[in-house]
């Protein structure tokens, strides 16, 4: 929908300034077939202009020996984080819980008011010629030479339809030979055509007033032409005006119609006196090639979707932001840098979130040196949609590395790149942050301990106390409330159960006070609850925290 929203803004500029200047520079000349046939080109540009690829007039020359080198800064998604917990829960990974961003759908409803007004404007169309359609059945109909005569009873103004004239009775005995003169010029031209063309571009563009200025405009061309036709049937001057004087106070009824009282009646009369307009008007038309040129240039698709070979020794020299450690492997397809539409994980980013969170593990050896940072793997998605050619193109630790590496390897086939409506090889980056420490402050992290940090004590359980209030419990954030019943369970099920208590510098006499009535409240009155220190650490932004076992004692 946003394409096609684009499309029609692009369109739509194209329109209304092409008019403008047909306006400005050759509204007022007696060239009537030109003027016609410029309104329609109009129209037709500013279909096309927005959709035409050009083609780029100069290529980089690639040597094809080597794959592309990884630029970390193209086609690269948002940094994946990977968060150990502190040394106490060595090894873990902290989930990022994402929660969705609430914005207003602007563009939909942009995009469902477009699709209102054209259904509107369809439905006023479809009235119209349902309206002819009645006419047609109540006509006495005539077969005449190249067109069918509709005979109305009632009194309506004359007009041609298709190869069709309808006319009223009155009329058609007092007036018959020159309206029917006037309205065999309209079909012998083709205008129904033009006005056919006029009402898909109104669906398109309702919204825009150039277009119904440019309808209004070859609506009057139609009248001109038919105007000089007509007069070189013989048919007297003086006459024929004050017929159309007689005739003009009626209205237009039918948008695919060209009525004999259409147009204002000086113009008709004023086009039908004037003399004809030098030829050297006509050269007025080349002031639209620079425009048409402009146009193009600014709303032309070029064709940027290059194929991208690898670098010469000194290109990648000059890459500052690209390591290549070893040459790629030749493969088959020519791998792209950009394509029309990208590759995708099945299911989207949030998928392949989900998918790096739930298979990357905090290496023990990483943690224990206390080693973090990001780490940037580059790959090439083949047209098959499969992941090859993983490499790290920013290092931090061969630990981290290694694997980062093997959670890319392992990777499900992608949604390969299209371009041009054909699958593509395409380049790829992800950057994975390995942090040691979580953001306790943020209400979206759960500490989520791996299977051995469970497994050492299996009368612990785990809390997190948030540097805001907020907490967690066994991985799932609760309230306090909630906190004393889950404890409560704990304790009658397990009165030996311990309690590690994680909480930042600041209040942890307060919060573990608080930790220890309720622990107190849940369980056996007779039995005392002691906090033993047992470790402190600092976060990546050089936080204090500290890890605090709460249990039972005198226990018989």
């Amino acid at each position: 929908m946003n394409d096609f929203i684009v499309y029609i803004l692009k369109s739509t500029f194209c329109l209304s300034l092409l008019y403008l200047s047909f306006r400005t520079v050759m509204r007022k000349e007696a060239f009537f077939a030109l003027n016609r046939m410029l309104l329609l080109v109009v129209v037709f540009c500013s279909i096309l202009i927005p959709i035409i690829n050009l083609p780029q007039i100069i290529h980089p020359e690639m040597q094809q020996k080597l794959m592309p080198a990884f630029p970390v800064i193209e086609n690269q998604l948002p940094e994946f984080p990977v968060v150990a917990d502190p040394p106490q829960f060595s090894g873990s990974v902290n989930a990022i819980a994402e929660k969705p961003e609430r914005t207003f759908p602007v563009m939909e409803i942009i995009g469902y008011m477009y699709l209102a007004g054209m259904l509107i404007s369809l439905l006023i169309l479809i009235h119209g010629l349902a309206t002819l359609l009645l006419l047609f059945r109540k006509a006495e109909i005539q077969k005449m030479e190249g067109f069918k005569l509709l005979i109305i009873e009632k009194d309506i103004p004359a007009f041609s339809f298709w190869k069709m004239i309808f006319i009223s009775r009155a009329d058609y005995i007092e007036h018959g030979n020159t309206i029917l003169a006037h309205e065999q010029q309209h079909i012998r031209l083709g205008h129904f055509y033009d006005l056919m063309l006029m009402e898909i571009a109104k669906i398109a563009h309702w919204f825009n007033p150039v277009i119904y200025w440019l309808i209004q405009d070859l609506k009057t061309i139609h009248e001109f032409q038919a105007d000089q036709s007509t007069l070189t049937k013989g048919i007297d001057v003086n006459k024929y005006q004050l017929l159309i004087i007689e005739k003009g106070v009626g209205s237009q009824r039918f948008a695919l119609a060209n009525s004999f009282n259409h147009c204002q009646i000086k113009k008709r009369i004023t086009m039908m006196n004037q003399s004809k307009t030098s030829k050297a008007g006509i050269w007025k038309v080349a002031t639209f090639l620079p425009l048409l040129a402009l146009l193009l240039m600014a709303f032309g698709r070029t064709d940027e979707n290059v194929q991208k070979n690898s670098p010469s020794e000194r290109d990648i020299l000059n890459q500052e932001k690209t390591i290549v450690k070893e040459p790629a492997t030749q493969t088959k397809d020519s791998v792209y840098l950009i394509a029309e539409r990208m590759p995708e994980f099945p299911g989207g980013e949030k998928a392949l979130r989900k998918y790096l969170r739930d298979n990357i593990k905090y290496p023990p050896t990483a943690t224990k040196a206390n080693i973090q940072g990001k780490v940037f793997v580059a790959f090439i998605i083949n047209s098959q949609g499969k992941v090859i050619n993983p490499k790290v193109v920013r290092s931090i630790d061969p630990a981290l590395d290694a694997e980062a590496l093997r959670v890319i390897s392992i990777m499900p086939n992608w949604i390969p790149a299209k371009d041009k409506g054909k699958p593509v090889s395409m380049s790829y980056t992800i950057p994975i942050n390995f942090v040691l420490s979580p953001e306790p402050s943020d209400k979206k992290s759960i500490i989520v301990p791996d299977n051995g940090a469970q497994s050492k004590d299996k009368h612990s359980h785990f809390i997190w106390l948030n540097e805001d209030g907020s907490l967690s419990y066994n991985l799932s954030p609760v309230s306090f409330n909630d906190l004393e019943q889950k404890v409560k369970a704990e304790l009658q099920k397990d009165p030996k159960s311990q309690f590690v208590v994680s909480i930042y510098e600041g209040k942890i006499d307060e919060r573990v006070n608080k930790v220890k009535e309720i622990m107190k409240r849940s369980g056996d009155p007779k039995v005392t609850f002691a906090a033993s220190h047992i470790e402190k650490g600092t976060d990546s932004n050089g936080k204090l925290w500290s890890k605090i076992s709460v249990k039972p004692i005198d226990i018989k």
